[in-house]
């Protein structure tokens, strides 16, 4: 069993990983913070899981203040690890600096000042917490800006589709699946605009051939003649995603 993205986003405002185990002696709910810090979700054999998300709800507060006593054995910083000084969002031509102030709350909150200025405070010295408060806010640029692109593109082109969601892929800047849903990586903001209108292009095009046949490579060319040399830079365009939005 995987937590729901309700349950997860409770644990990600805490820097917290998590896993979760079925137990046939426990008689109820029982939530571990371990080191990492990682919270440890056990519950009985049978019990219905809908109830996680209220109780995560309800031990909020419960859940920050185990995170925060960890101290050095379970919730120590990396060193060497800081605050970006500003995060160049090219895709859409921003470049939004940072600025972070340090304040000892067990949790960390941002707070956007304009368009291009983001401003974090709490334990900023705290490397999950901080990575953590930047892929939500990224998450969220990327859900504001990256279907409608796709929906314009699609438009410009007569290739449609189904359904867009916004994910953080490991090794894909895009997907589709034969349903007509296509994936985008919330990492394409850190890509020149011409490369992320190639990968759109790319994927909607797999809606129609789903393999990289002739025909599909031929489809792909009536919308971009140069696609054999965009192709060759996505390869590289790895390099220019920062180290903390992995």
């Amino acid at each position: 069993m995987v937590l729901r993205e309700a349950d997860l986003e409770i644990l990600r405002e805490l820097g917290l990983t998590h896993t979760v185990r079925e137990s046939k002696k426990a008689r109820r709910i029982i939530l571990k913070v371990l080191a990492g810090p990682r919270l440890e979700v056990v519950i009985p054999a049978g019990l219905d899981h809908r109830r996680v998300p209220e109780i995560l709800a309800r031990k909020k507060d419960w859940l920050a203040q185990a995170v925060k006593g960890m101290g050095n054995a379970g919730a120590a910083k990396k060193e060497g690890w800081t605050l970006p000084r500003e995060i160049p969002l090219r895709a859409i031509h921003r470049r939004v600096l940072v600025a972070g102030e340090m304040k000892r709350t067990g949790m960390v909150h941002l707070e956007e000042q304009g368009e291009s200025k983001i401003f974090i405070s709490g334990e900023i010295q705290h490397e999950q917490l901080g990575r953590s408060i930047l892929h939500q806010w990224m998450r969220h640029q990327a859900e504001l800006h990256l279907p409608p692109w796709l929906q314009r593109v699609s438009r410009e082109t007569g290739l449609g589709f189904q359904k867009v969601q916004v994910r953080r892929q490991k090794t894909r800047w895009g997907s589709c699946s034969a349903r007509g849903t296509i994936s985008l990586n919330e990492k394409l903001l850190f890509l020149p605009p011409h490369l992320v209108r190639y990968i759109m292009i790319h994927e909607l095009c797999h809606l129609t051939h789903l393999n990289h046949s002739a025909r599909f490579w031929n489809l792909v060319s009536r919308f971009e003649p140069q696609w054999r040399e965009l192709d060759r830079s996505i390869t590289q365009a790895g390099g220019l995603v920062p180290s903390w939005a992995h």
